[in-house]
């Protein structure tokens, strides 16, 4: 912290919210979740003017306890609370709805504010095993087509969420992190869809799920929807 504060936090173009500089600290639910108090309390006692922001929201009954720690809560793991347990459904998306909806409410009664979280779609398997991968459209959606749950999750779930006391941030996991597929940065546009892979079987990355060389179309669907 002392070293960011140094060399960043006076930066002109460093993320400010009411004019403090913000930090992000990833995983707060595992590390400040009835652990680590000391730790966090020393820290805000040295640095009072950190906007600190914790990746606390994961998953149903968020407890406005947890999000007394921080300035404001969000989710990094969209996938975890949503097409990961549903697949690509609309269940998925009134899953994170309620999950959200809940969190917000729960950090503001308190006077944490709250920043969603969305996330394209998600596929880990060329890197890890046990997370099955789930395709950008809906599964369960008559001729439902690449981006469909992008744009789902912008309309019904970060929108309505939006919150004043976080200046209406938007997160979105994320910009380029292509292992796990959750990236919205353009591709070359120069392939046919398939749904097959280099995998001994054919299907074993792709899951027999249609993929899309979608050049610019994630960085168009939020310039769209957040005009």
């Amino acid at each position: 912290m002392t070293y960011l504060e140094e060399t960043y936090f006076s930066h002109p173009y460093y993320l400010r919210i009411d004019g403090r500089p913000v930090i992000f600290v990833y995983l707060t639910r595992e590390y400040f979740r009835n652990r680590g108090h000391a730790a966090l309390k020393e820290m805000r006692e040295k640095f009072p003017h950190v906007y600190l922001i914790g990746d606390d929201v994961f998953g149903a009954g968020y407890r406005s306890e947890w999000a007394k720690n921080f300035d404001a809560v969000t989710a990094y793991d969209v996938y975890g609370q949503s097409v990961g347990r549903f697949g690509g459904t609309r269940k998925a998306i009134a899953f994170l709805v309620d999950n959200y909806r809940h969190a917000r409410k729960e950090a503001n009664s308190v006077g944490t504010a709250f920043l969603p979280t969305i996330a394209p779609g998600y596929n880990d398997t060329a890197v890890r095993e046990g997370h099955p991968g789930r395709a950008r459209y809906f599964s369960d959606v008559m001729n439902s087509k690449e981006g469909d749950i992008f744009r789902a999750m912008i309309r019904e779930v970060a929108l309505p969420n939006l919150d004043p006391r976080s200046g209406h941030i938007l997160m979105v996991t994320s910009f380029n992190e292509w292992y796990e597929d959750t990236q919205i940065e353009a591709t070359s546009g120069t392939a046919p869809p398939s749904d097959t892979d280099d995998s001994t079987g054919g299907i074993y990355y792709t899951g027999g799920q249609r993929y899309v060389d979608y050049e610019c179309l994630y960085l168009d669907i939020l310039r769209e929807m957040l005009k």
